[in-house]
Parts: structure tokens; C-alpha cells; sequence
């Protein structure tokens, strides 16, 4: 009887070690871009922990990458960036953009970009090179938003009448 409790207790030791493994394998996978496979373990971590700030910004990339719930996304993309994770106001800004909510998606652009530039003077020069490519990708996200605005504004009501 003592070695089954014995056994029942290690097992529940070792458990956490292993959604230990996968958490930070789906966090390579996060980081290598491959979204589709990191996403699975990412949603049943977010359903254990929604409070985490660091599950609610890769869930919700990986949910805007992988084209699921954007609405599900929005939620813990905004959580994340209340809790000033910069990235969130990035994929935030192409949320919006995809939804077209270009109020929110400019608010959101320019609060990465202020968040992004933030103390340049005392950053690296590798940190500096990573910042100007972010800077970029950011002036095509602007101009995307900027295209899509004025395709918006320019487009007519038409009234089709039928006999």
C-alpha cells in the first residue's frame, strides 16, 4: 500500500515537469514562428492560467497568425498590453486594421512605436539594428492601415432600383 501512494506521489511530482517541457517547447516553437503547432499547448495553458500575461500575448498571436477567434485574440492582446507587453500593440494595430477600427488600430501602432523607441540612447547597437527593422515593418503595417482607410472613405453608397 506504501509503495502505491509512493508511486501516485511521484507522479504528481513529475507531472508539472512535463507541462514544464511543453510550455517552453511551444515557446521555441512561438519564437521560430511556427504558430500552428505551439498554439494547441498554448490554449490549454491559457484555460489553466487566463490571468498570465505572457500566456495571453502568445496565445493571441498565435491565434492571429494561425487566422482563429480574432475576437479571442483582441481579449488577451489587450490584457497583455495593459501589463505593457510591447508586442501586443503591434498585433493589436493589425487586428484592428483587419477589422477596420483604424482609430484603434493608429492608437495602437503609436503606442508600439512610442514603447519601441523608448530610451534609444542608452540601447546597443544590435538593439538599435533590431529597433529600425521593427520600425519598418511597422511604416508597412501604417501604410497598409493608411490604403485600407481611404479605400473605406472613398468608397459610395449606391442605390440599385428594380422595376
Amino acid at each position: 500500500m506504501k509503495r502505491i501512494f509512493a508511486y501516485i506521489l511521484l507522479l504528481f511530482c513529475y507531472v508539472p515537469v512535463f507541462m514544464a517541457q511543453s510550455l517552453s517547447d511551444a515557446r521555441e516553437l512561438y519564437l521560430n514562428g511556427k504558430y500552428a503547432e505551439a498554439l494547441p499547448v498554448f490554449e490549454s495553458e491559457y484555460n489553466a492560467k487566463p490571468n498570465d500575461v505572457s500566456l495571453n500575448h502568445w496565445y493571441g498571436v498565435c491565434l492571429y497568425e494561425t487566422g482563429g477567434n480574432l475576437d479571442k485574440a483582441v481579449e488577451c492582446l489587450t490584457i497583455a498590453s495593459k501589463r505593457g507587453i510591447q508586442d501586443s500593440f503591434l498585433y493589436l494595430g493589425r487586428i484592428y486594421t483587419k477589422q477596420y477600427k483604424f482609430s484603434e488600430a493608429q492608437a495602437a501602432f503609436d503606442d508600439y512605436e512610442s514603447r519601441l523607441t523608448k530610451n534609444t540612447r542608452s540601447k546597443k547597437k544590435d538593439e538599435l539594428e533590431k529597433e529600425r527593422l521593427a520600425l519598418e515593418k511597422l511604416d508597412k503595417d501604417r501604410a497598409v492601415l493608411a490604403r485600407l482607410r481611404r479605400m473605406a472613405t472613398n468608397v459610395e453608397d449606391i442605390q440599385i432600383i428594380d422595376s
